[in-house]
């Protein structure tokens, strides 16, 4: 007897059935509670640049870091020599990189409509907080006796807070 035959002696078939066809198109996405199938590119459809608030905290924080960094900054201190302000102190490099830092922390309510993710955007947010921390060691420590100093310190503080809060944000989601 060959291994071609079963017991009975006659040879296998083929069995009856098919795959079903591959089909091209994909099924149309589910209907939102209200009953609109939502709009093909998946966003809102009025156009323009989408803001997402959902953590009013991160925004008030970053808001804080811009306004404090800036106004340490910004704000002169009359000295023995003149009136001078850290801007002038640390010169504009320095200074563009920390008012670019801080603005960076406020990267959660623009990300979004940037097309980034939420994971970048936690990564910017921190990195840019820690830029802030380095730049506030070099050059807002050593002037810490000062009213700007203060301004610059509260500003640092609150990127670091936007950082915080962003990151715990994103573990949530």
């Amino acid at each position: 007897m060959s291994d071609d035959t079963n017991a009975q002696g006659t040879p296998p078939t083929e069995p009856s059935w098919s795959a079903p066809p591959a089909s091209s198109t994909p099924p149309p996405p589910p209907p939102d509670a209200t009953g609109a199938l939502p709009s093909p590119s998946g966003k809102a459809s009025g156009g323009g640049v989408r803001l997402s608030v959902d953590n009013p905290v991160a925004l008030a924080l970053g808001i804080l870091a811009v306004v404090g960094v800036v106004l340490g900054l910004v704000l002169s201190a009359d000295t023995a020599g003149g009136s001078v302000s850290f801007w002038d102190q640390m010169g504009w490099t320095w200074a563009v990189l920390g008012i670019v830092a801080a603005v960076a922390t406020l990267l959660p309510v623009v990300g979004t409509a940037l097309g980034l993710s939420r994971t970048q955007v936690v990564s910017i947010v921190t990195v840019a907080a820690g830029v802030l921390g380095l730049w506030w060691v070099l050059f807002i420590l050593p002037f810490i006796n000062s009213n700007r100093a203060f301004l610059a310190t509260l500003g640092v503080l609150a990127a670091a807070g936007a950082a915080w809060v962003s990151r715990s944000g994103a573990d949530e989601s």
